[in-house]
Formats: structure tokens, sequence, C-alpha cells
């Protein structure tokens, strides 16, 4: 786990659920509390601010065809920039004639809407993803299958506009990775279907775990069921502002001005960058697991699954642990991008159940390739250089043994006559061939 951000889920499934597609990084600032009609806001005005036209026009013909879209009639919206604890934010509140639409609707319900409406499959997907993880914590919270819950609030049909109109809102923004700050906590009570509930709500308080969380000294709800939802089901982390080079900001109004804190949610979006001093965000990590349970001979296997799941190198050294306990250390290097499947790979198959990353810095030699000739044919060749000096030479093991076998020749005698080969080579052409740094 970075120190800097922690991964949303907990554990509990979130990696394989549907993500925003696109280009650009999004980074909701949850500081002044967060819920579906806030980030909603938030979204439709970084939409509205990008394209320099008006917040509350753009986001009311947003709205007006996402409603067309989900075939939802008797619907309303009040759409106004605002202002909270003094600053400016766009708050949107969906109206709903009583008698057009249910107090309350079953999981199997709203997905049928979802399922119904003329939307991108990607935005059904994370939609449904929502939704599922909504009646999940509140089938928990009320000790029910998700078969036999009601949804009341977030069954609602603000709540439905709320989280299909963020999904589809941060694929118009061409959001592809969304993060999230540490959320704020109020505390007190909030009336609800049933009655008056403690903070955080019981399903906003499952939805919780596995994010980042701080108390803040506020009487009233700050983070809504909804809006932890969206967050744990699409954010992809949580901590400080990732690395973007900002295009355009959103900030979207809650329905309370309280003091002491500006109810606003505020969402960033840009263009990923890297990190300043960038070898820690986009170099490499040295992942290492200590293992005293696994039979020796299951090691090949496994080192040949994390090379080709992307490792750039791994070895396993025999140690001795506590009590005298003779184990192994496997090392894997592993470039960031990459260290996802990487991990699978090492967890399905090792029986290691936990390793530790740490941040490498390296300083390595520039290595290119040549071809060399030989009497039994070419061989490709490594040179290590050092500002322009040539100060190794390693011949491809590979080629070199296809050729002794297919000679009938020894092994050492083709390495040793590539080397020498090579000591003719000309730097000039080393690129011709060449090879990433490993």
């Amino acid at each position: 786990m970075s120190r800097s951000a922690v991964r949303a889920g907990g554990g509990r499934g979130s990696a394989g659920a549907p993500r925003p597609a696109g280009p650009n990084v999004g980074w909701v600032d949850a500081a002044g509390g967060v819920a579906g009609d806030m980030l909603l806001a938030a979204c439709l005005d970084a939409l509205a601010r990008r394209a320099g036209r008006d917040p509350a026009a753009t986001a009311r013909a947003f709205l007006r065809d996402l409603a067309r879209r989900l075939g939802l009639r008797g619907v309303r919206f009040a759409v106004a920039e605002t202002r909270r604890g003094g600053f400016r934010g766009l708050h949107v509140e969906v109206r709903v004639e009583p008698a057009a639409h249910p107090a309350e609707r079953t999981p199997a319900q709203v997905a049928a809407i979802i399922r119904r409406a003329r939307i991108t499959p990607a935005a059904r997907a994370a939609a449904q993803a929502v939704f599922a993880r909504l009646a999940a914590a509140e089938a928990e919270a009320h000790g029910k299958p998700v078969s036999r819950i009601h949804l009341h609030e977030v069954g609602a049909v603000d709540a439905i506009v709320d989280v299909v109109g963020v999904v589809t809102a941060l694929q118009a923004l061409g959001v592809g990775t969304l993060c999230g700050s540490t959320l704020p906590l109020g505390t007190g009570t909030v009336r609800a279907a049933h009655g008056e509930l403690p903070l955080p709500a019981p399903a906003a308080a499952l939805l919780l775990r596995g994010l980042p969380v701080r108390g803040v000294p506020v009487d009233g709800e700050t983070v809504t069921p909804t809006g932890a939802a969206l967050l744990a089901t699409l954010g992809r982390s949580f901590g400080p502002m990732p690395p973007m080079v900002v295009e355009t900001l959103g900030v979207g109004a809650g329905r309370h001005d309280r003091p002491g804190i500006a109810n606003l949610t505020r969402l960033f979006v840009g263009r990923p960058a890297p990190a300043a001093g960038a070898a820690a965000e986009a170099g490499e990590l040295l992942v290492e697991a200590n293992i005293d349970d696994m039979a020796p001979d299951l090691y090949d296997h496994a080192l040949e699954r994390l090379f080709e799941a992307g490792a750039l190198d791994a070895f396993v050294t025999p140690i001795v642990m506590k009590k005298g306990r003779p184990a192994h250390r496997l090392s894997v290097l592993v470039e960031r991008a990459k260290l996802e499947p990487v991990l699978t790979a090492l967890f399905r198959e090792t029986t290691s159940i936990g390793c530790r990353l740490i941040a490498v810095e390296k300083r390595a030699l520039e290595r290119v390739s040549v071809e060399v000739a030989t009497p039994w044919g070419s061989v490709p060749v490594k040179l290590s250089m050092l500002a322009g000096e040539v100060l190794g030479r390693r011949p491809e093991y590979d080629a070199c043994r296809r050729l002794a076998r297919a000679a009938g020749v020894p092994l050492r005698a083709v390495v040793e006559t590539a080397t020498a080969a090579a000591k003719d080579a000309a730097p000039g052409s080393r690129r011709a061939r060449g090879r990433g740094r490993r």
C-alpha cells in the first residue's frame, strides 16, 4: 500500500468494478462533504466551465436529456449557482411529482430502469455496480438478503439521476481514473424513512470500509450513502491530489450552509503528469515476500509466471527466519504500471499472504545491442556503456545455445567467439536491435 494513497474497496472486490473510461484524471475534493447531488453538480459545472458555457443552463440541458434517456416522467430540475461558506458552487435539485413515482424501489426495479436506459454500455455497467454496492450495504445493515430489501432514499428518482448522471458526466469529461480525498464525517443524527439514524448512516458506514475518513466538528450528515457508494465503486485511490495538469474544475454545492465548513464538493479534471522528482512515482518497486511453507520446486514455475506478468527481474534467496526456520525471500522488481498483474501472479502462484512494496531508485549503465558474426551464425551481444566507453560485453545466452546445439560445438566456444567479435563492434550501430533497460 502506498504511503500517500490507499486503494478503494478494502478488499471487497472493487478491483473488478467498472471504472470510467478516458485519458483524464479526476480528483474529488470532499473536504466539505460529498453526496450524490453534490458530485453530480461538480461534474456538470466542470463540463460547462471547460466548454466556456453557462453552468446552470448546461446542467439543465444535460439533466433533461438524461431524464429522457432514463425514461423518467414527472421529473423537474432546479439548477442554480449559489454560495456555501461564502464560496460559489452549482446546486442541483431533482423534483419529482409524487404521483408519478413510488417512494421506494427494490434493487431489481432500479436495475431494470438502468438496463433500459439509452446510455453507453460503460455508463450502464458503472451505474449498475454503484447500485449493487448500495443494495449490498443496505442488506447488510438490515440483516436481510438483497432480494428482500427495499431502497428508500437511495432508490428514489433523485438517487438514480445522481448515479447515472455522475457516470455519464465523467465519461463526457474523459475521466478514466477517479481519485478522492479523505472523507469528512460529521456527528449527530439524520432523519430517514426508518426514523432518526446515527451518523454516518448505517449503510454509509458500511460503504466507507476501506476508505480514509476523519471526524469534523460538524453537526449533520457530510457523507451520504449515495456519495459514499459512488466514490467507493468508481474511485481508484484516496489521498492527496495525484500528479496532474488541471484542465477544468467543477464545484457542486450541498443543501446546507453550515458554520465552520463550506458544504462544497470540488472535482479537478486534467491530464496525468509525472510527480515532481519523478523517479518515485513513475519508477520501479521492489516487491518482497518471505515464504516458509512452500515447496522449493514450485519456485521455478512461480518465477516464470511473474516474468510473464511483467516483472523486470525476479529471484529467490534462502534466508533464516525467527526460531531458526528455513525460508526463502522472493524478490520481484516491477514497474509501477505493471504492479497489479505481478501481485496477482505472486499471490496465485505462491503461498504468500502478504508482501512489502519498496520504492527503488536505480542507477544503471546504458545498455545497447549489436549483432556480431561467428563461424556458426550471428549473435546479439549486449554492450554496457558509460559516457560512450564500452565496459562490458555479454552475448545472448539463448542465441549462443541454439547455434552450439545446431553445430555440435561447445557452448563456451560460441560465447567466447561472440565476446571477442564484440570488441570490434561499432557502438554507432547499437540501437538497431536495442532493448530497453530492465
